[in-house]
């Protein structure tokens, strides 16, 4: 299993791989809400950007692309997101390291972001797609079960964060006998939206976890304002997150 580091272009984004032409556009989507990195596994924001490229550049070695999202609306760099925990031997790969532009979050970046991640993986041979979260972030939660992933269970202290919190990790997955109807609810999903403005009510049109997606919500912590990968908020109030891995 091999994870081809491409322009993937859907309906309403491009995800382009990070480099040099893009670095100071990432940079400024990931500083766009500090706050939104309280809860996350790893410091992608101010004063932590250095190490989040870094280390995703890492990856893009290990052959786990990062992209940056470009929103072809307007065509400006609305966040990142990518691949983590390439298994190339059990053909799986984890989603993740998800953050958006609070202006992006709560409509159709996220789930066309995740279509098009999700489609790349199981073209090049996954049988199973991860995505995972902080345990506390119940929004988070719901919007990647929202997504049709199924939940698995909680890794308990699981990983030490940035700020020095032990966290638990709730993990979900897809797989390939699951994706094809994943993947129709998500493209039914895109089709609710027009001029990239949902036609109808949808509390988690935010997106997924911790590295995963996504995009993703407050959680029920008070200091915790989204979830990590790829979580993102909507614009009325939900936060966004993104891990450089997965959190």
């Amino acid at each position: 299993m091999k994870l081809d580091s491409r322009d993937l272009e859907g309906r309403f984004v491009r995800l382009e791989p990070i480099g040099p032409a893009n670095r100071e556009a990432v940079q400024a989507a990931l500083a766009s809400d500090p706050e939104g990195w309280a809860i996350m596994a790893t410091n992608g924001g101010p004063g932590g950007f250095d190490g989040w490229w870094a280390a995703a550049e890492v990856r893009v070695g290990k052959g786990e692309p990062v992209f940056a999202v470009r929103r072809l609306s307007d065509g400006q760099v609305v966040g990142g997101a990518g691949y983590l925990e390439l298994r190339p031997e059990h053909r799986g790969v984890e989603i993740g390291a998800t953050f958006y532009r609070p202006d992006a979050r709560g409509g159709p970046v996220n789930p066309d972001c995740k279509l098009l991640l999700l489609a790349h993986a199981f073209a090049a041979g996954a049988l199973r797609v991860e995505f995972i979260t902080d345990a506390l972030n119940h929004r988070s939660r719901a919007a990647i079960a929202k997504l049709g992933a199924v939940e698995e269970g909680v890794l308990r202290r699981h990983k030490i964060t940035w700020t020095g919190r032990i966290r638990g990790t709730a993990v979900f997955s897809i797989t390939d006998e699951e994706w094809p109807g994943v993947r129709a609810g998500l493209e039914a999903r895109l089709s609710a939206f027009r001029g990239g403005t949902e036609v109808r009510a949808d509390p988690f049109a935010c997106g997924i976890g911790d590295r995963a997606c996504a995009s993703t919500t407050s959680t029920a912590a008070p200091t915790a304002r989204s979830a990590e990968p790829c979580s993102t908020a909507s614009a009325r109030g939900r936060s966004a997150s993104w891990s450089a891995r997965p959190n």
